[in-house]
Parts: structure tokens; sequence; C-alpha cells
């Protein structure tokens, strides 16, 4: 099989590369500038809110219970809520899980006990920041 002409980079790699000449270029420069008195935004802001980014996994199911795991970005505590509603409007159970810090590299694993048999079950994990569970 042959290779393809172009790639979806290389498409989008050549037009950045379009030079611009010097009449547009220094017209643009002024349009697109910001105004003397504004101050310049950090680069990078990161939120106060633990994520997981690398979402959340289950496994090792039984009649009665399930486990879940997660990895934070930063400290928090891990909480799975389950549900017998997709919706979560109805019997929602809070499971708590462990802190998650540096000392666990951030991952933690809940176990979810007292699952109805034979029943779906909706699960979703919530992530409080680290320093509002200190004293609970």
């Amino acid at each position: 099989m042959a290779p393809l002409p172009h790639t979806r980079r290389s498409l989008l790699g050549g037009s950045l590369a379009v030079p611009v000449g010097p009449s547009l270029s220094t017209t643009l420069s002024g349009a697109f500038s910001a105004p003397a008195h504004a101050a310049a935004a950090p680069a990078f802001v990161r939120s106060g809110r633990p994520n997981a980014l690398w979402g959340v996994q289950s496994g090792e199911i039984t009649t009665h219970s399930a486990t879940a795991w997660t990895r934070s970005d930063h400290p928090a505590r891990m909480y799975v809520e389950t549900s017998p509603s997709e919706s979560f409007r109805y019997a929602v159970r809070r499971h708590r899980g462990p802190l998650l810090g540096p000392g666990t590299d951030f991952t933690g694993t809940t176990t979810l006990r007292g699952l109805p048999p034979g029943r779906q079950v909706h699960y979703r994990l919530v992530l409080t920041a680290a320093a509002d569970n200190l004293a609970a």
C-alpha cells in the first residue's frame, strides 16, 4: 500500500508556514497587540478543584461489592457515589474513600459494599480538596 501524499499534520503544518508580507504584518501587528495598560495573564492557572484526569476504573465485582480506582492531579479525598438511577436523582449512596496524595502517588481504591445483587448500579467519582477533609 502506497503512503498517503498528505497527512492532516502535514497540511496543518504547511498552512501555518505561509509567509506574511511586510505590509500585512505591519498592519496586523497593531491589531492584535494588547493595550499598554493591560497586565500580562499567567500562562497556566491551576484550579483549586482536584481532577481525575485519568478517569475511574472498576473491577473485582462480586455479588454485593465492587472496587473503584482513580488517580487525582493533586491531593484530594476520594468518594464514589452509587445509585440505581442513571440520573442520580434518588437513592444515592456515598462511599468514602482514602486521601490521595504524594504518599499514594495520588491514587486510591474504594470498595463499594452493600450493592444490590443482580441489579444495575451506576457510579460516579467525586474528588474533594484534601484540605477540606483533614478534620473529617
